[in-house]
């Protein structure tokens, strides 16, 4: 069996842990410095592994990079899922259209359907309904503004 040589003393780790998970916000980061943290208080990976579904090798790289890195190292660099198909110029042009009166544009509302039919129009970008209406609520934050939007299909 291998065994980890430490950069660090895992003792001085271990605590430079705890005090990261007790002043860190980022959910994500929080739960993956929590994992190294247990596995430094003598939790086995295998362990690890079984009860929070992620795998030996991927625990052994969080640990390989508190240790090298630091715990701030343990926040994700970018976002998950693919890029937006919109830049921030067009999403900003986006807003300034829904953030106006449908009928200036041709359509009754502004929901899903008519956001997926004005960015085909504008941008000559295709995008479905559902991920129009997410562009509307997530990107746009129009339900905040414009509570007389329509987002169509949330529950």
């Amino acid at each position: 069996m291998k065994v980890r040589k430490f950069v660090n003393d895992p003792a001085v780790l271990k605590e430079a842990g705890l005090q990261f998970v007790q002043s860190s916000n980022d959910r994500k980061t929080v739960y993956r410095a929590t994992v190294v943290s247990l596995a430094l208080g003598g939790i086995s990976k295998k362990e690890l592994s079984a009860c929070c579904g992620e795998s030996i090798g991927t625990i052994n790289n969080w640990i390989k990079t508190a240790d090298e890195k630091g715990f701030d190292a343990l926040t994700p660099t970018s976002p998950p899922g693919r890029n937006s198909r919109l830049t921030e110029e067009q999403l900003s042009m986006l807003y300034k259209a829904v953030s106006s009166s449908a009928e200036d544009y041709g359509f009754r509302v502004w929901d899903g359907k008519s956001v997926s039919v004005y960015i085909e129009q504008q941008f000559n970008v295709s995008l479905g309904v559902r991920q129009c209406q997410n562009i509307l609520k997530h990107k746009l934050n129009l339900s905040l503004i414009r509570p007389d939007l329509s987002v169509k299909g949330e529950g």
